[in-house]
């Protein structure tokens, strides 16, 4: 779930684009804050808003799915919601990281959680893993390792939509076009530890999550529905699974 924050607030620097090309026209923020020990942080933080992104619904699409990544194990930023200026914002810690490689996505601590990853995206219909949203960060400890982030669910959940949809009906195909995680999957067995750790969000922590987004983001949705949605896609994720290694979408899985 969301993870507190032990500073307090100040003031906010809205700085340059993050991608130029970007659609969603994430920003870097800087911020100014004061430890409980009584020292001055510059904390750095990357943000997206509906009326940037065009996307009306991806300060839910964002937060929703940065949460229930974090409640099946998947390594993730810590995450918030806020008010900036007149405009909310979703606000993900910077994380710092290297350019994405195949090798180095070999040597990542969490490598094993790449089936996580993938079915993941599958529930939540996030049709937008690529290398720039899978950042490859150095662990601290073990300088010879590293452990991928995920981050960017802007395209998961509602999308572009601009009525609040959820795409239950949404071609698998579409959530697999990453194939340097696709080509890791080899066999039934990958998916058991993934499988159990879904599974094992109930509806109730689905709701809990849902519930838990700040009522300052600009769109409106059912939030009942959505949890019934969620907890229904999770419940279709094996047949889902299956279609998708009958269309081809798993190259390796024999």
């Amino acid at each position: 779930m969301v993870r507190p924050l032990f500073f307090r607030p100040s003031e906010w620097e809205v700085a340059h684009l993050v991608n130029y090309y970007a659609t969603t026209r994430p920003r870097h923020l800087y911020h100014s804050a004061l430890t409980e020990a009584g020292h001055h942080v510059r904390e750095h933080w990357i943000g997206k808003t509906a009326e940037a992104s065009g996307f009306p619904y991806i300060i839910a699409n964002e937060f929703i799915c940065a949460q229930l990544a974090a409640e099946v194990g998947l390594s993730t930023p810590e995450c918030q919601v806020r008010s900036i200026g007149k405009q909310a914002w979703f606000l993900s810690r910077y994380v710092d990281h290297e350019r994405f490689t195949y090798r180095k996505l070999l040597r990542c601590r969490n490598v094993g959680d790449i089936p996580l990853l993938l079915l993941f995206d599958l529930w939540v219909c996030n049709t937008d893993r690529w290398s720039s949203n899978l950042l490859i960060s150095r662990v601290p400890d073990a300088p010879d390792f590293y452990e991928f982030v995920v981050i960017d669910h802007s395209h998961a959940l509602f999308g572009e939509a601009d009525l609040p949809k959820f795409p239950l009906d949404i071609d698998p195909k579409m959530c697999f076009t990453f194939t340097e995680l696709t080509e890791q999957i080899t066999s039934n067995n990958d998916w058991d530890s993934a499988l159990s750790k879904v599974d094992s969000l109930d509806e109730m922590v689905i709701r809990e999550v849902v519930n838990s987004l700040p009522h300052i983001t600009p769109s409106e949705f059912d939030t009942n529905l959505l949890v019934k949605q969620i907890t229904k896609r999770r419940e279709q994720l094996p047949e889902l699974l299956h279609y998708a290694r009958t269309i081809g979408c798993f190259p390796n899985w024999l």
